[in-house]
């Protein structure tokens, strides 16, 4: 993997930019970066939404990650990787999703027609180059590998994929406490359904556990179990784990 370094600032989207010359970039809440300039940024609890990159062109591969409704749950929604390849100097861009998604429906229509908006201070849209990032095949997805077979087939070379310094590691080490262990071991164990259902129950027992998972089997028992022993703390990580598995 070759090195880069990237100035990750973890705050709100709405938080004011530093004035350096470069092209700074914020995401919308739920919009999540998966690669930056060829390099997978990988798992991490903190969730970065503001990074600075050098002038010139620079490529971001983003996925939406989020909460949406289906028949009055709730359930994780991964929308699919799209990459995004601009080429700007000493501006501020948002990148946004270009619909509103609030159910499943709307993110299966997303998945069909992927895109996102990209805009400057002044609100004015700002054209980039953006296609959905196919996968290689696999059990897993490499998306390094994915975004060098896109750049080979689409002729696009990057020139300064070299950025600045790091204050957040992009794939920081995470102590994982006892209940995520065993919630994502249980987690493996159980069928589809009662993941759904737990995924469900857990986010609307977020804050506080005031009602039991009412599903059957023993992976379902050991996640309602498990979950409920979390603090707040550490139930905030699972969610966060949660939203992260597909």
């Amino acid at each position: 993997m070759k090195s880069f370094k990237i100035l990750l600032l973890v705050g709100l989207v709405g938080t004011s930019f530093q004035s350096a010359a470069d092209v700074k970039i914020g995401l919308n809440q739920d919009v999540q970066p998966v690669v930056i300039n060829g390099d997978e940024l990988g798992f991490s609890l903190t969730s970065k939404k503001e990074f600075n990159l050098e002038n010139g062109q620079n490529q971001i591969v983003v996925q939406i990650e989020k909460l949406v409704q289906n028949r009055g749950e709730y359930e994780k929604y991964n929308s699919v990787p799209v990459v995004i390849t601009l080429e700007q100097a000493d501006t501020s861009l948002t990148i946004s999703p270009s619909s509103k998604i609030a159910t499943t429906e709307d993110a299966k229509q997303f998945d069909k027609q992927p895109k996102f908006t990209v805009k400057n201070a002044n609100n004015d849209v700002v054209n980039v180059q953006q296609d959905r990032l196919e996968a290689l095949g696999g059990f897993t997805r490499d998306y390094e590998k994915e975004l060098a077979a896109y750049n080979e087939a689409n002729n696009i070379v990057l020139a300064g994929a070299t950025s600045v310094s790091t204050t957040v590691a992009a794939k920081a080490d995470v102590k994982i406490s006892k209940p995520q262990e065993m919630v994502e071991y249980w987690y493996q164990e159980a069928e589809q359904s009662e993941k759904e259902a737990f995924s469900s129950w857990a986010f609307q027992n977020r804050k506080q556990v005031s009602e039991d998972l009412k599903t059957t089997g023993k992976p379902s028992e050991m996640l309602g179990y498990w979950y409920k022993k979390a603090s707040e703390e550490q139930r905030s990580q699972i969610l966060t784990w949660l939203l992260k598995v597909e």
